[in-house]
Protein backbone atom coordinates (compact mmCIF):
# COMPACT_ATOMS: atom_id res chain seq x y z
CA UNK A 1 0.00 0.00 0.00
CA UNK A 2 2.81 2.51 0.85
CA UNK A 3 4.50 1.82 -2.35
CA UNK A 4 1.35 2.42 -4.64
CA UNK A 5 1.20 5.58 -2.82
CA UNK A 6 4.29 7.15 -3.51
CA UNK A 7 3.98 5.91 -6.72
CA UNK A 8 0.39 7.60 -7.18
CA UNK A 9 2.35 10.90 -5.54
CA UNK A 10 5.35 11.07 -7.44
CA UNK A 11 2.53 10.35 -10.81
CA UNK A 12 0.73 13.55 -9.03
CA UNK A 13 3.43 15.69 -8.71
CA UNK A 14 5.16 15.37 -12.07
CA UNK A 15 1.65 15.95 -13.48
CA UNK A 16 0.91 19.10 -11.69
CA UNK A 17 -1.61 21.66 -13.51
CA UNK A 18 -1.78 25.38 -11.88
CA UNK A 19 -4.80 25.93 -10.92
CA UNK A 20 -6.70 29.11 -9.62
CA UNK A 21 -10.16 27.91 -9.76
CA UNK A 22 -12.41 26.64 -7.06
CA UNK A 23 -13.05 23.18 -8.18
CA UNK A 24 -9.43 22.21 -8.73
CA UNK A 25 -9.41 19.54 -11.58
CA UNK A 26 -8.61 15.59 -10.79
CA UNK A 27 -7.36 13.24 -12.47
CA UNK A 28 -6.14 9.72 -12.26
CA UNK A 29 -7.40 6.18 -12.84
CA UNK A 30 -10.71 5.78 -11.28
CA UNK A 31 -13.10 2.51 -12.35
CA UNK A 32 -12.26 -0.11 -15.29
CA UNK A 33 -9.07 -1.43 -14.58
CA UNK A 34 -10.71 -5.20 -15.20
CA UNK A 35 -13.19 -4.74 -12.21
CA UNK A 36 -16.17 -6.82 -12.24
CA UNK A 37 -19.08 -6.44 -9.83
CA UNK A 38 -22.75 -6.50 -9.83
CA UNK A 39 -23.30 -3.03 -8.91
CA UNK A 40 -21.89 0.35 -11.32
CA UNK A 41 -18.80 1.52 -10.12
CA UNK A 42 -19.29 4.91 -8.64
CA UNK A 43 -18.70 8.40 -9.94
CA UNK A 44 -15.53 9.94 -10.01
CA UNK A 45 -14.94 12.23 -6.67
CA UNK A 46 -15.06 16.29 -6.90
CA UNK A 47 -13.12 18.58 -4.72
CA UNK A 48 -14.05 22.26 -4.33
CA UNK A 49 -11.75 25.07 -2.70
CA UNK A 50 -13.74 27.77 -1.07
CA UNK A 51 -11.15 30.01 0.81
CA UNK A 52 -9.35 27.55 3.15
CA UNK A 53 -11.92 25.11 3.10
CA UNK A 54 -11.91 21.75 1.03
CA UNK A 55 -14.88 19.27 0.10
CA UNK A 56 -14.98 16.30 -0.88
CA UNK A 57 -17.63 15.72 -2.94
CA UNK A 58 -19.36 12.13 -3.86
CA UNK A 59 -22.17 12.07 -5.99
CA UNK A 60 -22.30 7.90 -5.18
CA UNK A 61 -22.51 6.29 -2.00
CA UNK A 62 -18.93 5.40 -1.47
CA UNK A 63 -17.30 4.37 1.83
CA UNK A 64 -13.21 4.45 2.84
CA UNK A 65 -12.01 6.99 0.37
CA UNK A 66 -8.81 7.98 1.84
CA UNK A 67 -7.83 11.42 1.51
CA UNK A 68 -4.15 13.39 1.27
CA UNK A 69 -3.03 17.07 1.58
CA UNK A 70 0.57 16.94 0.94
CA UNK A 71 2.50 20.58 0.61
CA UNK A 72 6.23 20.44 -0.28
CA UNK A 73 7.29 18.93 3.05
CA UNK A 74 4.81 15.73 2.55
CA UNK A 75 1.69 14.61 4.08
CA UNK A 76 -0.26 17.62 5.90
CA UNK A 77 -3.64 16.40 6.45
CA UNK A 78 -4.97 12.80 5.76
CA UNK A 79 -8.32 11.37 7.18
CA UNK A 80 -10.85 8.42 5.68
CA UNK A 81 -14.21 10.09 4.16
CA UNK A 82 -17.32 7.94 3.96
CA UNK A 83 -20.58 8.66 2.54
CA UNK A 84 -22.66 6.16 5.15
CA UNK A 85 -24.85 4.59 2.13
CA UNK A 86 -25.55 8.79 1.14
CA UNK A 87 -25.28 9.55 -2.83
CA UNK A 88 -25.07 13.40 -3.46
CA UNK A 89 -22.54 13.50 -0.01
CA UNK A 90 -20.29 16.55 0.49
CA UNK A 91 -17.99 16.11 3.32
CA UNK A 92 -15.83 19.66 4.24
CA UNK A 93 -12.71 18.49 5.22
CA UNK A 94 -11.70 19.48 9.19
CA UNK A 95 -8.50 20.95 8.10
CA UNK A 96 -7.94 24.90 8.29
CA UNK A 97 -4.60 25.44 5.36
CA UNK A 98 -2.70 27.89 5.35
CA UNK A 99 -1.88 30.26 2.28
CA UNK A 100 0.12 27.98 -0.51
CA UNK A 101 0.62 24.74 -3.01
CA UNK A 102 -0.83 21.59 -2.12
CA UNK A 103 -1.81 18.80 -3.82
CA UNK A 104 -4.51 16.53 -2.68
CA UNK A 105 -4.80 12.63 -3.64
CA UNK A 106 -7.81 10.66 -2.94
CA UNK A 107 -7.02 6.75 -3.22
CA UNK A 108 -9.75 3.91 -3.00
CA UNK A 109 -8.93 0.20 -2.78
CA UNK A 110 -11.41 -0.76 -4.82
CA UNK A 111 -12.34 1.58 -7.52
CA UNK A 112 -8.83 3.74 -7.81
CA UNK A 113 -6.82 6.90 -7.31
CA UNK A 114 -7.73 10.66 -8.42
CA UNK A 115 -5.42 13.60 -7.47
CA UNK A 116 -4.48 17.57 -7.86
CA UNK A 117 -3.07 20.48 -7.15
CA UNK A 118 -4.78 23.84 -5.31
CA UNK A 119 -4.28 27.31 -3.78
CA UNK A 120 -4.68 28.71 -1.02
CA UNK A 121 -4.53 32.30 -1.05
Amino acid sequence: MRTMLMTVLLTVCFCSVAVCDERPPVDGRWGGGGLRSTTPIPARPAVAVEGNTVSIYLQDALSNLNVYIMDNNGIVFETVVSSNGSSNYTYDLPWTGQPGEYQILMVHGMYGHMGGHFTIE
